[in-house]
């Protein structure tokens, strides 16, 4: 097998595995096109890429921690989930969808001064998760589409990076042989894409 059959293996194996992280609605939206080329090419975002204010920044980091919160992981703000979704907003999936994160931001911080008086940034982890599970429970309301694609961009990214490749899922360099029945639970992380790296 040549050097670039290995690696489309290894990308399709990649792809599999991110896709029944992300589900195949999601993954049918951000797998395509240039999003996954994109992914592993992020070495961080550039300045012509950035387009939120310090305040939306502070939202989207806020968004980020509450889908994927520190645990024995760091946060996806830890891994720069916030600077990879407008990196792939920008690069990937264009001004319609820059604006769509933009409303979703401030839509975000406009619920959460009518429910709690102050920014949703400032919210405690408690009251975040209760106003974001809101919105996902309530398909009528005007942010729910626009933050399962968010959400699902900060899985990416996060699923992406070097951490999440090889600190959350499993990774093997070199394949060893075949063992069948092997005992997993809920605990057994996925396969990674560190080779990537």
């Amino acid at each position: 097998m040549t050097e670039q059959n290995i690696e489309n293996k290894d990308r399709r194996q990649f792809i599999d595995t991110v896709s029944k992280i992300l589900g195949a609605t999601a993954s049918a939206v951000l797998l395509s096109g240039a999003s996954v080329q994109h992914a592993f090419a992020f070495k961080g975002l550039s300045a012509s890429d950035q387009f939120l204010n310090k305040q939306m920044l502070d939202t989207l980091i806020a968004l980020s921690d509450t889908v994927l919160p520190q645990t024995s992981t760091p946060s996806a703000s830890q891994v720069g989930c916030h600077d990879f979704v407008q990196s792939q907003l920008v690069k990937v999936h264009g001004s319609p969808r820059v604006e769509e994160c933009k409303l979703l931001i401030r839509g975000l911080d406009t619920t959460s001064q009518n429910d709690h008086d102050k920014a949703f940034y400032l919210l405690n982890q408690t009251q975040k998760l209760a106003l974001l599970t809101t919105i996902e429970n309530s398909p009528g309301n005007p942010l729910h589409g626009s933050l399962s694609f968010i959400k699902s961009l900060i899985v990416f990214g996060y699923f992406t990076s070097k951490v999440g490749a090889s600190q959350v899922l499993r990774y093997q360099a070199v394949p060893g042989g075949f063992k069948g029945s092997i005992k997993i639970d809920e605990n057994t992380p996925g396969w990674g894409s560190l080779d990537f790296y």
